[in-house]
């Protein structure tokens, strides 16, 4: 039988686990209002679900809570304590502008590890880098713990967007006593041991304790119980472009446990019965009928992050292929028959990619299996782009046209002027600057004038 793509992206049967951000009420037309804009509708009526490697990405990632209340666990744990008493010290809470997560402490000197989709959105950003808000804790006399102090800020060291990690470490005065840490277990993970997590759950309390199992090793996503069946099913052309498609999909390495893991939870570590680290959460099912089991980053992968870490912090800006909406749309704008934009969204577009000199080749968006790759591979190769998201906007230039983004203009109201710069230098290293002024939707950001004319074209036929 035919099996389409869309029915295999549903029955993954799983929720994104990033944090949404809710579009606000278009404002009076003294702002920009450019999601107000009457065409921008018209650009998703031609669109079309892929399965791509974002899609199903997200799709295991659940969603942060947008809202974080500190309330500490007042129950004592069961069963486990030893672990417990020994570990949860070393579990931290990473706060951003976003949501919350959970982190850990792998050494004594405040190098901790999350997940890369806690941090991607959210950050303070400085000259010296992107920061988080961490909040630690200590174990009282009860076998209880309780937030310890003020909140500290973390500089981001290090991301790995495939394995979902990132490395964060606590700003400290000089002489400050050495920090709890998690030590990485020296025997690799196997189905049937016993093991913990430990996490700030949105349905729990902070630092709660969950024993579990380990269920499961493999590769993610190829490996996924939905995903091979979706590929059994499947005949002809389209098992062929399903199977092309996870193909294509970078490999790694994931632990299944039985722990039943909430948002907040993730970047939480796992443990095996002498505190150890076995793995990193980062997600688990979105229908609560199949919520048994939670997904966690391997060992192996946590181990060869760590090995390297930089000693400067680093600046991470907004990432237009994070997290792209699977329902996708090539329209031409300007009657050229050629492609001009990438529209990503639902009803509207939440993101549009503007391929101004038509040079990403029609073969390449000719089919859903095509056009999935082109997402899962960044081909779009486009000039600007614009993230509808959130309160505010952000926009994307490649301004020398040289096939990287390397200018991103960040605000989080509905207004014209961008309030953050990030700018990618020669070595591949970002900056940041506060905004003076700058227009976050311009073609004169373009160094090519007859390609900021034609995105200053392509606006008006939006409008």
């Amino acid at each position: 039988m035919r099996f389409p793509l869309t029915v295999a992206l549903g029955l993954l049967g799983l929720i994104t686990l990033s944090c949404s951000r809710e579009s606000p009420a278009p404002q009076d037309q003294a702002s920009v209002s450019f999601r107000s804009a009457r065409g921008l509708v018209e650009l998703m009526s031609t669109g079309q679900t892929v399965l791509s490697r974002s899609a199903v990405r997200a799709a295991f990632m659940p969603p942060r809570p947008t809202v974080w209340t500190p309330q500490v666990n007042t129950e004592r744990p069961r069963g486990g304590i030893d672990v417990y008493a020994t570990a949860a010290p070393a579990v931290v809470v990473v706060q951003t502008n976003d949501g919350h997560g959970s982190g850990f402490f792998v050494d004594a000197n405040g190098l901790l590890l999350t997940n890369h989709h806690v941090v991607a959105t959210g950050l303070n950003h400085a000259r010296e880098g992107s920061s988080a808000t961490v909040h630690l804790g200590s174990l009282a006399a009860n076998g209880l713990v309780q937030l310890s102090g003020k909140p500290v800020k973390a500089m981001l060291h290090k991301v790995d967007r495939i394995n979902d990690l990132a490395a964060l470490k606590l700003e400290r005065t000089a002489g400050a006593p050495p920090l709890p840490f998690i030590t990485l277990a020296t025997t690799p993970p196997r189905p049937g041991l016993d093991c913990a997590i430990i996490g700030h759950p949105a349905s729990g309390m902070l630092w709660t304790f969950r024993p579990c199992q380990v269920s499961s090793i493999g590769d993610f996503p190829k490996d996924m119980v939905n995903l091979v069946m979706a590929r059994l099913a499947a005949a002809g052309q389209q098992r062929a472009e399903i199977e092309a498609i996870v193909k294509n999909m970078p490999a790694r390495r994931i632990m299944l446990t039985s722990a039943q893991a909430n948002p907040g939870d993730s970047g939480g570590p796992v443990l095996d019965k002498d505190g150890t680290l076995i793995g990193v959460t980062f997600g688990g099912p979105g229908d609560r009928d199949q919520d048994k089991f939670t997904y966690h980053v391997l060992l192996d992968e946590v181990r060869r992050f760590i090995a390297q870490i930089p000693t400067t912090p680093m600046v991470l800006p907004p990432d237009p292929w994070s997290n792209l909406p699977s329902n996708l749309a090539v329209r031409d704008l300007d009657g050229d028959r050629k492609a001009d934009v990438l529209a990503a969204g639902a009803q509207r577009p939440e993101m549009l990619l503007f391929d101004l000199d038509n040079d990403t080749p029609p073969s390449l968006v000719a089919s859903q299996a095509a056009l999935a790759q082109v997402v899962d591979q960044e081909k779009w190769d486009f000039e600007a782009a614009i993230d509808l998201r959130g309160s505010g906007y952000i926009s994307y230039y490649d301004v020398d046209n040289d096939g990287s983004y390397d200018l991103v203009l960040q605000t989080n109201e509905d207004s014209p002027s961008a309030k953050e710069v990030f700018t990618r230098q020669a070595d591949g290293r970002w900056t940041f600057q506060p905004a003076s002024g700058q227009r976050i939707i311009a073609g004169s950001h373009l160094k090519d004038a007859q390609l900021g004319r034609k995105l200053e074209t392509l606006i008006s036929a939006i409008r």
